[in-house]
């Protein structure tokens, strides 16, 4: 049966005439009170036959309450929102946020990335003005006064979520420009709505010290091989000073490769032991979960281990079967080399705390706090306490890349397939260190990558 609206009965006054759009129908209420409708919407046959149809009263003008009817005909025929009709605030937590959490569960982003921008939505731009403005209004040439209005809101001290560091103005200005750039590209915006922010307001915020500062340098490198040797964390500090990131570092496996499933992702015999990067394990609502791709295509790589990180990998290896011996039947299988120990003993009182079964992936959090509280026991040589207490795991990342390139002389296109990076000017940016004086072309390799101060 073909979809035909409801008749509008004719003869009203201007102010006070019906209106119509298909399927819906507005009329002067019956108490002829201004300003007040009944309004009418039908969408079809639904199921044996009935119609689907519902009746509103409201009050307010007649075109708002014609807007009504359409919005109330999508409803009940289940259609979608009309893009146009989107605030900044429904556009993220219907269309940009599940998008991105969709991506998640395919594997193609992190769900920490996912956390972290529903965490910056939900703290800084839901509470403000700005996610109650349609999305529409962004394409008028007043479109940027809006995106001024909430940055400065946000930046001065009286704003909704009070005073904000320079780093936070960042990742919350970073997040509406995704969610905004994300509506350009797919339809709602016709315009980059950031094409007229002016350039003085956006956010700046340059690295937490130079890189020189970040980088402990070669000689760093061997005191703090020295002061962890023998520890528990031996064989993770091992991999994070070869330039493994602690999510690669815990998805090492032992078995279980698809390249090779006598080894895994750890070789240590043969003529060229190495190190595979094919999974990582990262932080996830629930617990550590293991990821079966790395951060970027360029991650995926093999990590060559020198003489003296095969001996401190093989002493690992064996700690981790031991530990599966002990476990018995608690053990819960995922054959990495790093697997958390479950219930563990507290030094000061000799009992179990913790939870989970032994086997799991670690936290990778947790792994940074085990390395900061072995960090505050130790001394390293040449490095005063401020400087040791600086220091965090990731730096030897950043260590890592500057020995090789200001120390060794390596080329930075080489520097940044051992390193993982998907872009070389992320590797010259950690380089840190000025060379040392040198001879021939080392020195002025060397040189060509180093900033001038």
């Amino acid at each position: 049966m073909p979809e035909q609206p409801p008749t509008v009965a004719p003869g009203r006054s201007e102010r006070r005439q019906a209106r119509s759009a298909p399927g819906v129908s507005v009329n002067p209420h019956p108490s002829g009170e201004r300003n007040r409708w009944t309004v009418m919407a039908w969408a079809g046959f639904g199921a044996n036959d009935k119609p689907i149809r519902a009746h509103r009263n409201f009050r307010g003008t007649g075109r708002q309450a014609l807007e009504f009817g359409i919005e109330l005909r999508r409803k009940i025929a289940d259609a979608p929102p009309d893009p146009a009709k989107h605030t900044i605030g429904s556009w993220f937590e219907k269309e940009f946020l599940p998008h991105k959490r969709a991506l998640a569960d395919r594997g193609d982003l992190s769900p920490t990335t996912v956390d972290a921008l529903e965490k910056k939505y939900r703290r800084y731009i839901k509470p403000s003005s700005l996610a109650r403005v349609l999305l529409s209004k962004l394409d008028t040439p007043q479109g940027p006064t809006y995106l001024v209005r909430w940055f400065t809101e946000l930046s001065s001290t009286d704003g909704p979520t009070g005073h904000v560091s320079a780093r936070t103005l960042q990742h919350a200005f970073s997040t509406l420009m995704c969610g905004l750039r994300y509506a350009m590209s797919v339809g709602p915006l016709e315009k980059d709505p950031f094409r007229k922010f002016p350039r003085e307001l956006k956010p700046k915020v340059g690295p937490k010290g130079r890189p020189s500062q970040r980088s402990i340098g070669l000689v760093g490198q061997r005191a703090m091989r020295v002061a962890f040797d023998g520890s528990n964390m031996e064989g993770e500090l091992t991999l994070a000073l070869l330039g493994m990131r602690r999510g690669e570092i815990l998805g090492v496996r032992l078995r279980g490769s698809d390249e090779d499933p006598r080894n895994g992702d750890l070789v240590l015999d043969g003529r060229s032991p190495l190190v595979r990067v094919r999974q990582v394990v990262i932080d996830a609502k629930g617990g550590a979960r293991i990821k079966s791709c790395p951060k970027s295509e360029t991650s995926r790589r093999d990590v060559m281990l020198p003489a003296w990180a095969v001996k401190v990998l093989r002493e690992q290896k064996r700690r981790a079967l031991e530990m599966r011996l002990e476990a018995g039947d608690r053990w819960e299988e995922h054959d990495l080399l790093f697997p958390s120990r479950g219930r563990h003993r507290d030094p000061r009182n000799d009992r179990l705390v913790g939870w989970g079964a032994p086997g799991r992936p670690q936290q990778p959090n947790a792994l940074y706090k085990r390395f900061k509280k072995h960090l505050g026991q130790i001394e390293i040589e040449g490095l005063d306490r401020a400087r040791i207490d600086a220091i965090r795991l990731h730096d030897l990342r950043h260590t890592f890349v500057s020995v090789l390139i200001n120390e060794v002389g390596m080329r930075a296109e080489d520097v940044q397939r051992l390193a993982g990076h998907a872009d070389l000017k992320t590797t010259v940016s950690r380089r840190g260190f000025r060379p040392r004086r040198a001879c021939g072309g080392r020195a002025r390799r060397a040189a060509r990558l180093t900033p001038s101060v």
